[in-house]
């Protein structure tokens, strides 16, 4: 298993929904706020501020990717807390 399918994937080898909504929130971010910003600047004829662009999407995408992340990597650390105990439980 490989790509996509492979990081939206848990340690179990199921989909695993943190992921998946990380995934397609950061897809949905990267859509909506180039739309957004062409809407501003042709549609409502705004300047385009290339300084205040360059300092807010990034940040948003790094937060954004980050806090999904940080989610599933959470997730991950406990299912295989909870593994290691039900092992020495079971021996």
């Amino acid at each position: 298993m490989s790509g996509l399918g492979a990081i939206l994937r848990s340690s179990c080898g199921e989909f695993e929904t943190t992921r998946v909504l990380g995934t397609a929130g950061a897809a949905l971010y990267s859509l909506a706020a180039h739309a957004l910003l062409v809407f501003d600047t042709l549609g409502r004829g705004h300047a385009f501020d290339l300084a205040t662009y360059c300092a807010a999407y990034p940040g948003g995408l790094v937060m954004l990717i980050g806090t999904a992340g940080g989610v599933a990597a959470l997730k991950d650390r406990q299912v295989a807390r909870s593994r290691a105990i039900d092992r020495e439980n079971a021996a």
